[in-house]
């Protein structure tokens, strides 16, 4: 009796360990990072042209990562070659969080790109109100075709200004700038720029401390579709450019698709010099 007992207590700890390593897996933590002060400000445009030398790789993400700032505006980028992070972040979206405490509290966000389930609806316009629904719906911004990816014309604002949820156009924002880029050899490119008067409600003085989170959507399914396949020429689950395939197989590939991924830089250091 008593080695069935520890035969059971032996299974149930092996299960808590393979969850605990699968969390770890898709959420990291960094610390002690100070963000590189640069005179002159970057141009966001997700090529990462200007942030040749200054991305870090974190191998437990997945994730390149990089943080500067000038006078007046914070600058984040992101780069992924991982096949899953990827299709999370095109197909699920990404959200870059900020939290003046310093430390890992959702605090102010930005969702860009959007995934289609919260793309809020456009605003009527005036010369549209006397067309019939169907006609309103067969817009190029609103067709179907569109809203079967992810909305990378508009970016979500996170309780900035008092408002919990603000929808605005990419490029007619004059101060909080978002960029995206998805190509086979780079992988993906993702470029910010975030006023400090936004962030602090005052311009940079002295020193600051920040955390910057970066968190994937997940595909919300609660278990395996039998047949799926990788519609619209996506990269299939689990599967690499090179035609291999994740340790694991299809399986676990689809099983981290349904987790977010989560790079936290904690307490970032700001300073003007």
């Amino acid at each position: 009796m008593s080695h069935r007992i520890i035969k059971l207590s032996l299974f149930t700890l092996t299960g808590l360990l393979f969850v605990f390593i699968m969390m770890m897996g898709c959420s990291n933590t960094v610390h002690n990072i100070s963000s590189s002060y640069q005179p002159e400000g970057i141009v966001v445009d997700s090529s990462l042209n200007e942030w040749s030398n200054q991305l870090t790789y974190d191998n437990r993400s997945q994730l390149f990562y990089g943080v500067t700032h000038d006078q007046r505006y914070l600058y984040v980028a992101l780069q992924t070659k991982d096949p899953l992070v990827e299709r999370k972040i095109m197909a699920f979206g990404l959200t870059l969080w900020l939290d003046t405490t310093a430390k890992k509290k959702r605090e102010r966000g930005i969702r860009y790109p959007i995934p289609k389930k919260e793309r809020l609806p456009l605003p009527e316009r005036e010369e549209d109100k006397d067309l019939p629904l169907r006609a309103r719906q067969a817009r190029p911004e609103d067709s179907r075709r569109f809203l079967r990816t992810t909305d990378r014309k508009h970016m979500l604002l996170l309780d900035f200004d008092g408002k919990d949820r603000q929808q605005v156009d990419v490029n007619k924002s004059e101060d909080i700038r978002v960029g995206i880029r998805a190509q086979s050899s780079s992988g993906v490119s993702y470029e910010a720029r975030i006023p400090f008067a936004r962030i602090f409600d005052t311009p940079l003085r002295g020193e600051k401390k920040l955390s910057i989170g970066f968190v994937t959507g997940h595909l919300d399914a609660p278990d395996r579709p039998s047949g799926i396949g990788s519609p619209g020429g996506m990269i299939p689950y689990g599967g690499n450019r090179r035609g291999g395939s994740r340790k694991g197989g299809a399986n676990e590939g689809f099983d981290q698709l349904r987790e977010s991924t989560e790079l936290w830089l904690k307490g970032v250091k700001l300073t003007l010099r």
